[in-house]
């Protein structure tokens, strides 16, 4: 037995010496395979670093281009709208100018004079939607008085009713390629200031005297603006204010502000609806630069006698003055006649006259109160504010289909 256990013994040392070297060698690969796990943990790693600021990087990009390119593709939907409606929308204008000169019967010319007033609400929207939408007013009128302007801004408005011009400080007028601009933007605040206040209020205009130009303050008896609301309707009007998002107009759409900050921004005045009014409202101020304004244009009461130098003013039905043949008893109202236009086709209102009495004389310079834009009837005003509308295209901006 001796010599068996002699005899082996070299043989189980040998087997001991192969474990040992073969399980160095597994533990030597098991460590080379633990490093290049984890060098390859760290890669991976590295590589989701990568990946995420990649993402980071590509991923916003991609969604702004997204975006930009869906905000483009709505732009230019509203846009081919807005001009089709304005296509529709003036050559109904042209149809009723027609009619208005054919027709010389007082209460068909007054329902169309409501229809002529409607038709020149449509262009005002079509015309702000062109606006958020990166066009611009495709119309352009001659030098105009300040106080005409803001007439014709009233007779685009719903609630013209309710508009008081009260003050005029300073008779200057307005540089012909801003006139359109400041016309939508004007439009845009009265609308506002009529839309959010009680409708038994007014709303007082007046022209006033600053150090730069000229002011249009605007104050009505409303609701007024929370904190949060001023922020935001003063973010919007900043001169360098964000770029308007369609699909931050709300549903439905608010872009009534968001024209005036554009307008405001391409034509060089400020808009400003950040206090309260004398009443309880909002007080909305426009100020114009005096590089805006111009002395070279007739003061409010010049000789209305002179030709329009944009658009003609449609010629006044005679009056019907007689009694029918009939033994019907006479009429007693006369056919409402074309106010006088100023110098560039803005409008004039002439009380009509009753019955067979004298026609009576044209207003004067307005004092306290500015008698083109009290309660009276429709015919004069809204006549001269149509034939207002009538202005040659500009080549600058988008022309007006």
């Amino acid at each position: 037995m001796p010599d068996l256990a002699d005899a082996l013994r070299p043989l189980v040392e040998a087997a001991l010496v192969c474990a040992l070297v073969l399980l160095s060698l597994r533990l030597r690969t098991l460590r080379r395979l633990r490093r290049e796990l984890a060098e390859s943990r760290a890669e991976v790693r590295a590589g989701q670093d990568e990946l995420a600021r990649h993402r980071a990087r590509v991923l916003p990009e991609a969604l702004a281009e997204a975006h930009q390119q869906a905000e483009e593709a709505t732009q230019g939907l509203l846009r081919s709208v807005a001009r089709t409606v304005q296509g529709l929308a003036n050559s109904q204008q042209k149809k009723i100018t027609d009619m208005l000169r054919r027709h010389d019967d007082p209460d068909f010319v007054e329902d169309l004079l409501v229809v002529d007033h409607t038709n020149a609400q449509i262009l005002r929207r079509s015309a702000g939607i062109t606006v958020v939408c990166g066009s611009w007013p495709g119309r352009q009128h001659d030098a105009t008085p300040l106080v005409d302007v803001v007439r014709g801004a009233v007779g685009r408005i719903l609630d013209y009713r309710r508009v008081r011009l009260v003050r005029v400080e300073d008779g200057r007028g307005v540089v012909g390629r801003v006139v359109e601009g400041l016309v939508l933007t004007l439009a845009e605040l009265l609308e506002n200031a009529t839309r959010y206040s009680n409708p038994s209020t007014l709303v007082q205009v007046h022209l006033q005297l600053t150090h730069h130009g000229l002011a249009v303050v605007i104050e009505d008896a409303g609701i007024g603006l929370n904190p949060a609301e001023r922020e935001r309707v003063a973010r919007v009007l900043a001169p360098d204010g964000p770029a308007p998002d369609l699909t931050g107009l709300g549903n439905p759409p608010h872009f009534g502000l968001v024209v005036c900050a554009l307008l405001a921004r391409r034509y060089g005045f400020t808009v400003h609806v950040d206090g309260s009014s004398a009443f309880g409202g909002v007080r909305a101020v426009v100020n114009l630069p005096s590089d805006l304004l111009t002395d070279a244009v007739p003061p409010p009461g010049h000789d209305d006698a002179a030709v329009p130098a944009v658009a003609p003013a449609v010629p006044a039905p005679p009056p019907r003055c007689t009694a029918p043949a009939a033994p019907a008893p006479p009429r007693q109202r006369t056919a409402p006649a074309d106010p006088p236009v100023t110098a560039v086709g803005l409008p004039r209102r002439v009380p009509r006259t009753d019955g067979e009495g004298p026609p009576a004389p044209p207003p004067g310079p307005p004092a306290t109160a500015d008698p083109d834009l009290s309660p009276a009837p429709l015919g004069g005003f809204l006549r001269g504010s149509r034939a207002a509308r009538h202005a040659r295209p500009t080549t600058e901006g988008n022309p007006e289909p």
